[in-house]
């Protein structure tokens, strides 16, 4: 009897990586190598926290602000249109979805897939940096899920960290 081989850890990736065009300008940020290369060990799983929260394609571009101490999304061009709860409300309708998931490859700066480096003006305009609102929610939530950007996975280190610690995740440690 031939023996089953066994599955790839399931691993979530921001949509705009893997090709489909979802970002605020129609566009994509495919990388064919990476994608390929992540496609050798895992099954890759499409998650676009906008278009998740009805935010559609094209449309208005959106950063993170602070206000009164807290993080908020709000459209660049009109920033009394706050898209915080919507898409904080799109991630919590999909826990169980990200609950099976052993891993998550994430777009850099992004206001809501960024790790780190993702610009959040302040109060008086200055910058700083921080985590884009999916980001965060995913490690507050899920402490022990790998994350990583694209950015991060151009390191072959990184990329073999990043593997080790999703097989690792996928072998009972979540």
């Amino acid at each position: 009897m031939a023996s089953v081989p066994p599955s790839k850890p399931c691993v979530g990736i921001s949509a705009c990586l893997l090709g489909e065009r979802v970002r605020y300008d129609g566009d994509h940020q495919y990388q064919a190598d990476l994608i390929g290369e992540l496609k050798r060990h895992f099954q890759l799983q499409s998650f676009c926290p906008e278009m998740a929260a009805g935010m559609g394609v094209p449309r208005p571009a959106i950063h993170l602000v602070e206000q009164a101490g807290l993080v908020r999304c709000v459209q660049v061009d009109q920033p009394e249109r706050d898209m915080t709860d919507a898409l904080r409300h799109s991630f919590e309708q999909r826990f169980s979805i990200f609950q099976a998931l052993d891993g998550f490859v994430l777009k850099a700066r992004s206001p809501s897939c960024g790790l780190a480096g993702t610009k959040l003006t302040g109060k008086l305009g200055q910058y700083r940096n921080g985590r884009g609102l999916f980001a965060a929610w995913l490690q507050a939530c899920f402490p022990t899920l790998p994350l990583i950007d694209e950015n991060a996975l151009q390191s072959p280190l990184r990329l073999a960290d990043f593997i080790r610690r999703v097989e690792s995740h996928a072998s009972g440690s979540k």
